[in-house]
């Protein structure tokens, strides 16, 4: 019994590792650049998004760590998850499991 509870235990790890390693590989074909996508929700709507230039979206690429490999990147987010730091929402800027504590309270209400 401990056996198969072991080998189940090690199968969901490899198919959650997997999974995580499919999703981040897809998010990074995704068309587009998260620095300049972030940088342009800064923008005032309707002001002229000249203003940002490429040594801006450099900074924020570096400060976000997207400037480095792949494997750098995957394996810094998934010590950050295993920590249980979620990161920061690049849209609010909050704290993603604070914004996701707020939210589950609104479900739990409902």
């Amino acid at each position: 019994m401990a056996y198969y509870a072991l080998r189940r235990a090690l199968a969901a790890i490899a198919v959650l590792f997997g999974t995580t390693v499919v999703v981040v590989l897809l998010l990074r074909l995704i068309p587009g650049d998260p620095a300049t996508a972030v940088l342009l929700t800064m923008v005032t709507p309707g002001a002229d998004t000249a203003q940002i230039t490429r040594g801006d979206i450099e900074a924020l690429r570096a400060q976000l760590g997207l400037a480095d490999p792949f494997p750098v990147q995957y394996l810094r987010w998934l010590g950050e998850i295993l920590s249980g730091n979620l990161g920061t929402s690049l849209r609010s800027r909050q704290p993603i499991a604070e914004e996701l504590a707020t939210e589950l309270a609104v479900d739990l209400i409902v």
